[in-house]
Parts: structure tokens; C-alpha cells; sequence
């Protein structure tokens, strides 16, 4: 089962993508060249408990492009990936 919590066009150009994790909240962020942060989406962590949603095995991070079946000639290019926790 997949399930999109947010879709839209992104400019052109590098893009960072945020994920923010407080508590059971995990909030997607997109922030452009210029700066300009955009919350995408929240979901409820809870969701992620094998307790809950039975088939769940644990919580993955990491990137996923699709062209959602259409044929496409342009490309996801990743420069790096950080795991940088929060100093509480």
C-alpha cells in the first residue's frame, strides 16, 4: 500500500529536502536556491509502529524519485545526504 501525502512541481535548480522529526511528528520541508523553505507534508509517527500498521518493519530515511509511470528524460541528482540530529 502506497500512500501520497503531497505532490507538486519543484523549480528548477538545487533543492534541499528537510525531514524534522519531534517526538512522533515527522514534517517534509523543501527549501530552494533562494532560500525559500515550503512544508510539504506531517505524518503522524505513530503510523510507523508494527503495532499499528502490521506489515511495518521500522523506520527508513532515505530518497525516492518517480516519474509515477510517465515516460521522463529528467533525472534526480543527489549531491549528499546528512543525518544531523537536534541538540535537545
Amino acid at each position: 500500500r502506497r500512500t501520497v501525502l503531497h505532490s507538486e512541481p519543484v523549480p528548477d535548480g538545487a533543492l534541499d529536502l528537510t525531514l524534522r522529526v519531534r517526538g512522533q511528528d515527522y514534517a517534509a520541508l523543501l527549501t530552494d536556491e533562494a532560500g525559500v523553505e515550503r512544508h510539504l507534508a506531517t505524518l503522524d509517527g505513530r503510523m510507523l509502529d508494527s503495532r499499528v500498521e502490521e506489515t511495518f518493519v521500522g523506520v527508513w530515511i532515505g530518497l525516492y524519485a518517480t516519474s509515477n509511470g510517465m515516460p521522463t528524460r529528467s533525472a534526480a541528482h543527489v549531491d549528499w545526504v546528512e543525518y544531523r540530529p537536534v541538540e535537545r
